[in-house]
């Protein structure tokens, strides 16, 4: 699948996403209710992705040469949740000087990106073993902007909640393990 298609599936899903009927929101409240949801699991199937974000994460994954990939629904959910999207964008957005401790936010989280590729649609497509060397190569992408945080700003700017609270747990230790190594920080 090219670029402009793959754009197009993107906005497509974005476009689905963005808009719940009245109809809709009651009948995802009863489903909440009928399964037993938590309010987090009820705002997690209820939460809207902006097609612009989308479309970032897609142009980011491009530049990395990790193309043509879908993005893992569950995973776009749980990070539109931490607000991890809606700080990516604004960080994109603005012009930002090099070894500044927003631009050192900025690579780290555009290097965070390539987590949201579907896993299985990858795995379909390629063996276990390029999938070990994309893991790699993300896992490189965040310990060089981790590297870059620690020489602009020391350890202290690794441990830094404007990173950590945008960061969804369900790859902060992933994160954590990246940054294994650098000055004194132990995972």
């Amino acid at each position: 699948m090219g670029k402009a298609s793959k754009r197009k599936a993107s906005k497509r899903t974005g476009e689905q996403s963005l808009r719940r009927s009245p109809q809709e929101l009651l009948a995802l409240m009863e489903l909440g209710e009928a399964m037993g949801w938590t309010e987090e699991e009820y705002k997690k199937e209820q939460l809207l992705i902006p097609v612009e974000q989308l479309d970032l994460v897609t142009d980011i994954l491009n530049k990395q040469g990790f193309s043509g990939f879908s993005l893992s629904q569950d995973f776009v959910k749980e990070w539109g949740l931490t607000n991890f999207l809606t700080e990516l964008e604004k960080l994109n957005k603005i012009n930002l000087q090099s070894g500044t401790f927003m631009f050192a936010r900025k690579e780290l989280f555009n290097s965070l990106c390539w987590i949201l590729i579907d896993e299985n649609e990858y795995i379909d497509k390629f063996s276990f073993k390029d999938y070990r060397e994309l893991y790699d190569r993300g896992e490189n992408l965040i310990k060089t902007a981790g590297e870059l945080i620690y020489k602009n700003h020391g350890e202290a700017g690794m441990r830094d909640p404007m990173i950590w609270q945008f960061i969804p747990k369900s790859c902060s230790r992933f994160v954590d393990n990246a940054f294994n190594g650098i000055g004194g920080w132990l995972s």
